[in-house]
């Protein structure tokens, strides 16, 4: 297993001098996410003990097969956090509408800062993966239509938007420890939110053993919101998951896999709604 904090925090930002020197064309934008706040294993299952991981030497075969597309085909929309540190809440929406696209679900647009506004608080002080996720598989994600972006995150959601949001979950997370663990489930049709050098991103796509595609937050950056990431890039200080949206009655769209079996519903604790 990948050493699971390396020297991220979970309770501060990076300095903004630090993220802007690693990522490119990131002008007007700002570190938003903290490192990992749970343990391993302690508010989902680990992808280890769910989900098949297909060894790397496989991944080839895999790759080159027709029935292999990944997930960039299904990503329905580009997400622009527009300058707040939402980027957690933003790869969590991402990886559902990526994942419900996928799976042949209708798209309704979801707002993120709806889920952003209780993990940080109401403040634009950033926030943790594993928070966001919580948060969404217990709670869920505004749909746009009832909570627009334009309500911001600061403004405390509407009864309406919380009933709303409960059709827009996750039904489970799993924690990724290490790069097998996450090429094995983007090869299953999972996207896996992560997090590298203050900023949380979803990988949808692997390219080789040691390469994944990407997709950002930032509106038309790159190559369609994408770029071409290495598994050494990926900073497990701020945690990997593997999202599910959707149960599958047979073999995964990808790789030979085990049978899905969903975890108990009372095996973690529930994320509580903070009071505003």
């Amino acid at each position: 297993m990948n050493n699971p904090q390396e020297n991220v925090s979970p309770y501060e930002l990076i300095p903004e001098k630090e993220f802007k020197e690693h990522w490119p064309d990131s002008e007007g934008r700002k570190p938003g996410t903290l490192g990992r706040q749970y343990k391993v294993g302690q508010v989902c299952p680990l992808f280890s003990e769910r989900m098949t991981v297909i060894p790397m030497r496989e991944w080839s075969d895999i790759i080159d097969s027709p029935d292999y597309t990944g997930l960039w085909p299904a990503v329905p929309i580009v997400l622009d956090q527009d300058g707040v540190g939402s980027c957690a809440s933003e790869s969590a929406t991402g990886t559902v509408l990526t994942c419900r696209s996928f799976h042949g679900q209708e798209f309704t647009e979801l707002n993120p800062y709806y889920v952003y506004h209780t993990v940080s608080g109401g403040r634009d002080s950033g926030s943790g993966i594993d928070a966001n996720l919580r948060f969404v598989r217990d709670h869920g994600i505004a749909p746009t239509s009832v909570w627009p972006r334009s309500k911001g995150f600061r403004a405390t959601p509407s009864a309406e938007a919380n009933e709303a949001a409960k059709g827009f979950r996750i039904l489970e997370f799993y924690d990724i420890t290490n790069a097998e663990e996450f090429g094995s489930a983007l090869l299953q049709g999972f996207a896996v939110s992560y997090g590298r050098r203050g900023h949380s991103i979803y990988g949808i796509d692997v390219i080789s053993t040691t390469k994944f595609r990407m997709q950002n937050s930032w509106g038309a950056w790159g190559d369609k919101g994408t770029a071409i990431e290495s598994f050494s890039g990926v900073q497990w200080g701020y945690g990997a998951w593997a999202v599910r949206v959707s149960t599958n009655s047979g073999e995964s769209p990808f790789a030979k896999a085990s049978e899905f079996t969903l975890p108990s519903p009372r095996l973690f604790e529930k994320c509580p709604i903070i009071a505003t």
